[in-house]
């Protein structure tokens, strides 16, 4: 009975030890994947870098996330489930206008359908083609990419001013009822009742009193409308 205990004991422990093995192969394997993501990524950064330089249509308005940054980026992005479950709930604003696409990407989405049509038969990478039928095309031939990169950047600018200003009205407004509700509160509380010696009120000045409140609730409500 006590050899049988020891040898599923013995078992036991082999099984315990295999799986650990595995696990610490597949921690390994991982880990050197992210070592040559990593890598991998850093020297694409460097490539689009090169590429910008060389090309100022591709310049974007924010700079380009370094490895530091993209390290952090990934970290904030695995909250705890409470904060996924409330960053869901958050929708892009709809009005906000869309960001101009440049030269390179029109000429992208505008050919690629023909390109992949001329290529195939050779099964062909897309992602490689496109680069280079867009390198070594002259001046001449990007320009009309680049009339619609720069006529795109305009309307941009222009909904960007036009959102801004909505936005900024928005604000105002919702501020102006914010007081007005602060400013009703504070008038509800009690004031102090002079006596009647202190105080000469006739009919008549109740009566303009009455209509001054009037007017002033009047406009107050239009200009809230």
């Amino acid at each position: 009975m006590v050899d049988q205990n020891n040898k599923d004991l013995a078992l036991a422990i082999k099984e315990l030890t295999e799986q650990n093995d595995t696990l610490s192969l597949a921690i390994q394997r991982t880990r050197l994947s992210v070592k040559r993501l990593r890598l991998e990524y850093a020297v694409l950064l460097e490539r689009l870098e090169a590429r910008i330089e060389k090309d100022p249509s591709l310049h974007y308005e924010e700079p380009l996330p370094t490895l530091a940054s993209f390290k952090n980026n990934l970290l904030e992005s695995l909250p705890s489930s409470r904060s996924r479950k409330r960053r869901s709930k958050e929708k892009r604003d709809p009005n906000l206008p869309k960001r101009p696409t440049n030269a390179y990407l029109l000429f992208c989405e505008m050919n690629k359908d023909k390109i992949r049509h001329e290529h195939a038969a050779n099964n062909v990478d897309m992602t490689k083609v496109l680069p280079e039928i867009w390198k070594n095309m002259d001046e001449e031939a990007k320009k009309p990419y680049y009339d619609l990169y720069n006529a795109d950047r305009l309307r941009y600018q222009r909904e960007m001013t036009a959102y801004s200003q909505n936005k900024t009205t928005e604000e105002a407004n919702v501020d102006v009822k914010n007081e007005s509700g602060n400013e009703e509160e504070e008038g509800d509380e009690p004031e102090h009742e002079p006596d009647a010696d202190e105080i000469d009120v006739n009919d008549s000045d109740v009566t303009q009193l009455d209509d001054g409140i009037g007017d002033v609730a009047s406009s107050v409500m239009s200009s809230e409308m």
